[in-house]
């Protein structure tokens, strides 16, 4: 199957108004927070996998091993976050505040599917 550059393209711009679309919607419901998307991103994969480790984080959002050490110190000042690990291992998981922020931001994920799929 040949592809066009016209559905190329299209694509393109799905994808980019997505994140758009996602960052926008965290500004806006969760900026008073103090929390950007990248913050969410992250929260998620330890919100649906409690325990996660730095590495495991890395292997499941498109961040670099640095960058996903600096979201989880920022979490972790924020308080939404807490390291449970014993020894070298981290053991990621959120705190009471970082659930009901966790909640928070699957429906701002649910409403970004609903809104990309309305195109």
């Amino acid at each position: 199957m040949e592809t066009s550059k016209n559905e190329v393209y299209m694509m393109n711009c799905i994808s980019k108004k997505s994140s758009r679309l996602l960052i926008h919607l965290t500004d806006v419901r969760l900026g008073h927070l103090g929390l950007k998307h990248y913050h969410t991103i992250v929260m998620a994969v330890i919100g649906f996998d409690p325990g996660s480790s730095q590495k495991h984080i890395m292997e499941n959002t498109p961040f670099t091993k640095a960058r996903v050490s600096i979201i989880v110190s920022e979490l972790i000042e924020m308080g939404y976050v807490v390291d449970t690990s014993e020894g070298k291992s981290s053991s990621l998981v959120l705190t009471k505040e970082g659930e009901r922020v966790f909640r928070m931001a699957e429906g701002i994920f649910l409403d970004h599917h609903r809104e990309l799929l309305a195109i």
